[in-house]
């Protein structure tokens, strides 16, 4: 070797280190991008004639608003890298556990922003609440089956849950969040409870990928 050369890095799997190369191997920015892409698409629907309940385009932007962001996180819950991170001298769970909660956090604080005033604030809190619930699905989800379809769980629960005509009655179960009224603490609980599963599940054992 020639001297002044630099020697040459012996080939095997990349070296994952620094928050930022984390987030570039999950597609956080592509997740930033789509959920402003969902915020404005929440706001432009928020938007519509009138602004009370019941209007269609703030009840879309409440019901799927959710789901769209479910999607966006599951886009990141898949990485190529599965055995470097198992590999990593470094405990992974701190960062997985971040993720989702950051991912969750942003996609709160866009949707209830973008229907923020509406509905007498009732419907930010709403969205917000069906936010954390469905992260918490969807992370879980990604543990159980693959990552990429970790979003099937809710696009599945969101349907079945809004089909029926609104307005569920006072008692109803706790786990029909979505269509429960924001003022209804079980549905805060239920919600807060499917989060704190799906994002322990993820921290501890990360998310499942089909090897091709």
């Amino acid at each position: 070797m020639r001297p002044g050369t630099r020697p040459s890095r012996p080939a095997g799997p990349p070296r994952l280190s620094g928050p930022w190369l984390y987030a570039r191997s999950r597609g956080l920015p592509r997740a930033a991008a789509a959920l402003a892409a969902v915020g404005l698409l929440a706001l432009w629907a928020g938007e519509g004639p009138g602004s009370e309940a019941g209007v269609p385009g703030l009840v879309a932007a409440t019901a799927f608003g959710p789901l769209l962001a479910a999607v966006a996180l599951a886009g990141g819950l898949h990485t190529a890298m599965a055995d470097a991170e198992r590999s990593a001298s470094r405990a992974w769970w701190p960062r997985r556990l971040a993720h989702v909660l950051l991912v969750t956090a942003l996609a709160a604080a866009v949707l209830g922003c973008a229907v923020a005033g509406r509905d007498g604030g009732a419907a930010a809190l709403a969205v917000i609440r069906d936010t954390a619930g469905a992260a918490g699905v969807t992370a879980a989800a990604s543990v159980a089956a693959d990552a990429r379809g970790s979003w099937l769980p809710v696009a599945a629960y969101t349907c079945a849950v809004h089909l029926p005509p609104p307005g569920t009655p006072v008692g109803a179960p706790p786990w029909v969040w979505p269509a429960q009224p924001a003022a209804e603490p079980a549905s805060w609980a239920a919600a807060g409870a499917a989060l704190a599963v799906g994002i322990v599940l993820h921290a501890r054992r990360g998310a499942r990928s089909r090897r091709p």
